[in-house]
């Protein structure tokens, strides 16, 4: 009884229909015998709940796109979304991964030192560098 409460209180046409073929109150030949006007009926209230679903499906994108940085055309379906965003992960990983080797090179003096004089010949042979500066 609470499931049908709650499925009339929410306007709910398809469970409501769903729970009373459940209970046995909806016998295949009474379905046939509906009339067209209550079909009607029917049709237009499933269209629109159909209607209510797209518009918070398009709402929950929206959010997710947001939330994600992401165009909204660029969530095609789930399988997709969850798909790009194990790419975005393993890419992270692997830039991550790159960040932690050169900081351990980084803490080399020796190392340090061979970079700043590449940085410096790069910068001179481009007519960057300011010499006062260095």
């Amino acid at each position: 009884m609470q499931r049908i409460n709650q499925a009339y209180g929410e306007n709910d046409l398809l469970q409501l229909l769903a729970l009373q073929h459940e209970s046995g109150l909806m016998e295949a030949q009474a379905v046939h015998q509906i009339g067209d006007a209550q079909l009607k009926k029917y049709n237009q209230a499933l269209k629109e709940h159909l209607a209510t679903l797209k518009g918070k499906m398009q709402t929950l994108q929206q959010h997710l796109a947001g939330r994600l940085g992401i165009p909204l055309f660029a969530i095609h379906s789930p399988h997709a979304l969850s798909r790009d965003l194990q790419e975005t992960i393993q890419a992270t990983r692997q830039a991550m991964s790159g960040l932690r080797q050169e900081m351990k090179r980084l803490s080399q003096p020796a190392y340090v030192k061979r970079w700043i004089k590449t940085a410096r010949r790069e910068l001179a042979s481009e007519d960057y560098i300011d010499d006062d500066f260095f």
